[in-house]
């Protein structure tokens, strides 16, 4: 059996989990918020184009 080590402070820093970095965690967090506020309105806007139409085409007369 081993014996386990004191490993201090700093010592061997390969062992510590790397976490991103506050800011890097910040951009991503703006970068996805912008990317879905982005495609919301676009599927409103694409919503509305379509309701638009489905209404003209109510009061298109056929042409004989």
């Amino acid at each position: 059996m081993k014996k386990a080590r004191l490993i201090k402070k700093g010592k061997l820093p390969e062992l510590q989990p790397t976490q991103p970095s506050a800011t890097a965690q910040t951009s991503t967090i703006k970068h996805t918020m912008k990317t879905v506020q982005h495609w919301v309105k676009e599927q409103r806007a694409s919503q509305r184009e379509q309701a638009r139409q489905i209404f003209a085409a109510l009061f298109i007369q056929p042409q004989a």
